[in-house]
Formats: structure tokens, C-alpha cells, sequence
């Protein structure tokens, strides 16, 4: 989580947090000590939090995964739960520091120019995308990645917008998400552990 987004929640009512962000929707990441490619790509996307050394290259091809593509169950009924105690949470929504060939998607792959960088080989260069309909519903789009995108335990057919509801589990290729707004953060943030 960027560091803003920490001070936001900390330090703000639960009713000033939803307002400041009453459009907005959250993806929190699943991360572990064997995806440090991961976490730079993360680092990335936030301006005050830079990676501290160069962000090295990834294999050029994607390397496509066999038989993973099941998100496996798991015990515990808070949000995330889902994804273990190790994850990265990060708004959704376009970078200011790259140009976009199409502005109305939220673009994510492991390339470093994606709004969401999920630098893992099983995540293409251009995987998929976030977009809002006209009634501002978020849909997702598979872009016809190699190993896939999952909402919850559905693949998407590439291509194809499907609109994704909060709480929904999304697997990019071998990388595990949940998608929320802003009250679920706020919750998941503040809950008695």
C-alpha cells in the first residue's frame, strides 16, 4: 500500500476515507518473498514509493503455466483471507507518469508501461484491462493472455467484457487478487485481528 494510502487510513474518519475515495476500487495483491519481480512492478505505480535499484529485465516470451490455473480454497472468512497475510493493495486506475494509447482502459501486465504492473512470467506484457461502462459498472477484459485471467473460479473467453463486482477474487495468470471498494478497505483495514 502506498504510503498516502496509509496516512489516508490511519489518519481519517471512515466517513472522510469513503468520501475522499467514493468512486474508487482497490486491488489488493497476493506477494511472498518468491516474487520480488512482483513487488518491484508494484513499486512502480506509486510515486512515493520507487523502487531503490534498477528494475531488471523479464523473459521476453511469457512462460505459460500448466494446470495452475485454479485458485486454491482457503480457511477464514475475512477478506483477506483470501489471499494470505502477505499482500500489496493499490488503487485502481490510470498512471500519470505513462502515455496511454487508449485512455478509457486501466491497462494490466507485466510491461512496465501498464497502469498495473504484475511483473511475473506467467502474466503477459498486456494481459488485460479495467474499463467502466456507461452505467459505471467496472468490467474486466482478458486480452488474450497466455495463461489466462480468472474471476473467481471462471475464465474469462479474451475479449470479452464481464463486469466484476467487489469482493471477486481475479487470478492474472499465477497472480492471485481481490478487488475492492473503498468500504471493504476501510473494514479489512480497521477490523479487530
Amino acid at each position: 500500500m502506498s504510503p498516502r494510502l496509509l496516512t489516508e487510513l490511519a489518519n481519517q474518519s471512515r466517513h472522510d476515507f469513503l468520501e475522499a475515495h467514493r468512486n474508487s476500487h482497490f486491488l489488493a495483491v497476493a506477494v511472498s518473498t518468491e516474487t520480488p519481480d512482483l513487488l518491484d512492478g508494484l513499486s512502480l505505480m506509486c510515486a512515493d514509493e520507487r523502487a531503490s535499484h534498477p528494475v531488471k529485465a523479464l523473459p521476453f516470451k511469457t512462460k505459460a503455466q500448466r494446470g495452475v490455473l485454479s485458485v486454491p480454497p482457503r480457511a477464514g472468512t475475512a477478506l483477506f483471507d483470501l489471499l494470505g497475510a502477505n499482500c500489496r493493495v493499490l488503487e485502481v486506475g490510470k498512471r500519470a507518469d505513462v502515455s496511454a494509447a487508449f485512455p478509457d482502459r486501466i491497462s494490466i501486465g507485466r510491461a512496465a508501461n501498464k497502469d498495473i504492473v504484475l511483473r511475473d512470467a506467467s502474466v503477459s506484457k498486456f494481459h488485460a484491462w479495467f474499463g467502466v461502462d456507461e452505467e459505471a459498472t467496472l468490467y474486466l477484459v482478458d486480452a488474450g493472455s497466455t495463461n489466462h485471467t480468472k474471476v473467481g473460479s471462471r475464465l474469462l473467453t479474451p475479449r470479452s467484457p464481464e463486469a466484476v463486482p467487489t469482493g471477486t477474487t481475479i487470478r492474472f495468470g499465477a497472480i492471485d487478487t481481490l478487488l475492492l471498494d473503498s468500504d471493504m478497505l476501510w473494514k479489512e483495514c480497521h477490523r479487530t485481528r
